[in-house]
């Protein structure tokens, strides 16, 4: 019996032991989590504090090229309908200090497990099959089609150092300028409906764009630029007519309505295997079959083939989704052909350039190998003035350059120098010509880099941004009598809700 004892204490001895060592190990593990929900709280309770001292909080975001929600205004109405606690999440989140170093951060972080060469961003995505236009020539064509038989102008002749430096441009400031100074040649609107450039044969696609990896989505990434892609929606190809169709029928009598769709860089650099296997459709179709269809009272401007001569040139971003001002040069170009006046020639102006731009492929992405592969701006000065008068989102109008010295700029903001970006309302006055003539261009950001073209043609120039300008473009033109309504959109603007937008600001 004692033996039974004397074993049954040791055991609950044991048993304490145990017991008490279990309780330090829950009393160290319980400390420990204190511990961490007292740092956590610490650093969210100081990451809210900062997050609330206006002047840590920055206005603008450089990487994504647009201003940051702005503290709501309080009133009783908004506060009950909880429209002000929705604007104020918006704010706090939208503009809290440091927040596009950390998604800066977080793209290298991502890139850090795995350099990649070529990558997709968005997601599979089906075009609508592209009714066939019949009897339909671009306007292009049409102008082989005028006088059959006729032969063309000799080829250009090449240029002189003196014509290549024409204007401020030079080897040094304009690297482009020996491939395209003297392409007027001896031929101009005035004296030749021929222009050499449409008989200069499109050249095959120069591109480092690989046909390995990934191969559906919406943005295609290779070898350090980035491509973006189309897909035919018959929707709203047939809404973009109707509504362009509608301005012409308002304005007829008032105004001529042009129509420019410009393409992606996708058509332009991809080769054809990769657009199959990514199921591209073909924009210069669905833009032929978008001008087929809008009331004959809107000219169709097509500048697919006009672009596609010269894209062994630099006229698309590798990290931005926008042309150059060389790509929207030449659609200018394009424009002059079919308004009937002579364009001049690039080396008559005066280029500035402005490097390490990194745009919207890049904001949207954080790809190191885009990363790798900055852009430089370049930008064509007008000959007859470089202000103008600009009317920001705030109701503030103010004198501007058409033309900007972005130099000390951000590196994501270099776009900008065009036209002060994406205002909603903008006015030209040419100090040269006083005969009345006047243009109204309706755009999103890709007609930024063309507007600067346009100056030296008309006595006045407007200019609305169909995302920002409510007075309503129709209005507009009417009140001041303005000659040319000018539709400038890409590809992108064939979506149901911007041509929406666009029929919503008529008036």
């Amino acid at each position: 019996m004692a033996k039974n004892k004397e074993k049954e204490l040791k055991k609950d001895i044991q048993t304490e032991e145990s017991k008490n060592e279990l309780s330090k190990a829950e009393r160290s593990e319980k400390r420990w989590s204190i511990f961490i929900v007292a740092v956590f709280t610490l650093l969210l309770a100081g990451g809210s504090i900062v997050g609330f001292i206006p002047d840590l909080r920055p206005q603008v975001s450089e990487l994504e090229k647009r201003e940051l929600e702005q503290f709501p205004v309080y009133s009783d109405e908004s506060f009950v309908s909880g429209e002000y606690l929705d604007n104020l999440q918006s704010w706090y989140a939208d503009s809290y200090p440091g927040r596009e170093e950390i998604l800066t951060a977080y793209g290298d972080l991502k890139d850090h497990y795995g350099i990649k060469d070529e990558e997709i961003h968005g997601e599979l995505s089906y075009g609508d099959e592209i009714p066939v236009v019949e009897d339909y020539p671009s306007i292009e064509d049409e102008y082989y089609i005028a006088d059959e038989g006729m032969e063309p102008p000799l080829p250009p002749t090449p240029p002189t150092e003196d014509t290549a430096s024409a204007g401020g441009s030079s080897d040094e400031t304009d690297p482009y300028a020996n491939e395209t100074a003297s392409e007027e040649g001896a031929a101009t609107v005035s004296d030749n409906k021929y222009d050499p450039d449409d008989f200069a044969p499109i050249p095959s696609v120069a591109s480092d764009a690989g046909s390995d990896g990934e191969k559906f989505g919406a943005l295609y990434i290779s070898n350090g630029a980035a491509y973006s892609t189309y897909y035919f929606s018959q929707k709203c190809a047939d809404e973009y007519a109707e509504m362009a169709s509608a301005y012409a029928e308002e304005l007829d009598g008032v105004s001529n309505v042009y129509s420019m769709l410009i393409p992606l860089s996708g058509y332009f650099y991809l080769g054809s295997d990769v657009k199959e296997q990514l199921h591209m459709s073909d924009e210069k179709a669905a833009f032929n079959y978008i001008y087929s269809v809008m009331d004959e009272k809107v000219t169709p401007v097509p500048i697919v083939d006009a672009l596609a001569r010269h894209r062994n040139e630099y006229i698309y971003f590798r990290t931005d989704h926008h042309w150059t001002a060389r790509g929207a040069y030449y659609a200018y170009r394009q424009y002059a052909k079919i308004k009937g006046f002579t364009p001049y020639d690039i080396s008559d102006y005066t280029c500035v350039q402005f490097d390490n731009f990194l745009g919207s492929f890049y904001s949207s992405t954080g790809s190191s190998s885009l990363a790798a592969t900055p852009d430089t701006v370049e930008a064509f000065v007008p000959l007859s003035t470089n202000t103008m008068y600009i009317t920001q989102k705030n109701g503030v109008t103010m004198e501007w350059d058409i033309i900007k010295d972005v130099s000390s700029w951000g590196r994501y903001s270099k776009f900008n120098t065009f036209i002060g970006g994406d205002q909603p309302y903008a006015y030209i006055k040419n100090p040269n010509i006083n005969d009345g003539t006047s243009c109204l261009v309706i755009k999103e950001s890709f007609g930024n880099a063309f507007v600067p073209f346009l100056v030296d043609h008309y006595d006045e120039v407007y200019v609305v941004d169909y995302r920002y300008y409510k007075q309503g473009a129709v209005t507009l033109a009417k009140e001041h009598e303005i000659d040319d309504v000018i539709f400038v959109n890409n590809a992108s603007a064939l979506s149901t809700g911007k041509i929406n937008l666009m029929k919503a600001r008529m008036f």
